[in-house]
């Protein structure tokens, strides 16, 4: 199928649309029954016209939002409750108790080496150079992790300890 021109796409839009004369539709009915390309570009565009009047958009009524709204419940709580937060804190806690013990202790200390990418098999056509080698230090990485867990702890603690203390101090004031 030759290229058809933007002209062509919008005479055949405005013809589907029903916006020609009856002197430009007969004109281009009987440029349709003898152009062949014309003609496949036709139906192309007549199937996707009618597709889209075919699917036409469903609006909401005028009080939709009105009645979403009624129907939310005041009391929706962002968080989690006292007890499974405590829990949780207790938890991070643990961990973080005996992440340190165990650093503390020496446990990580022979946990050295390299990690070498040269003894993964991956096809030539893939690495044209040798892979670098990653250092590997079990202690550091270990500080790190527990310095992430007690970031969770501080970050736990204010929400089930401290933000709710507050906040039920501040509403007895008020009272």
């Amino acid at each position: 199928m030759k290229n058809i021109p933007q002209s062509a796409d919008d005479l055949i839009l405005q013809y589907l649309d029903g916006n020609l004369t009856m002197q430009d539709k007969s004109s281009f009915e009987n440029s349709l029954k003898s152009d062949n390309n014309l003609r496949e570009r036709f139906f192309q565009l007549k199937l996707v016209h009618d597709s889209l009047l075919a699917n036409q958009l469903n609006h909401p009524g005028s009080n939709f939002t009105a009645s979403v709204m009624s129907n939310l419940q005041p009391s929706i709580r962002l968080g989690m409750s006292p007890k499974n937060g405590l829990m949780l804190l207790l938890g991070v806690g643990i961990a973080l108790t005996l992440g340190v013990i165990f650093l503390s202790s020496g446990g990580f200390d022979q946990l050295t080496g390299v990690i070498t990418l040269n003894q993964i098999q991956l096809p030539e056509k893939f690495t044209q150079q040798t892979l670098p080698s990653i250092p590997f230090n079990a202690n550091f990485i270990m500080k790190i992790l527990i310095g992430l867990n007690l970031a969770i702890a501080f970050v736990l603690f204010d929400r089930t300890v401290l933000q709710p203390f507050f906040r039920n101090r501040a509403v007895s004031r008020v009272r």
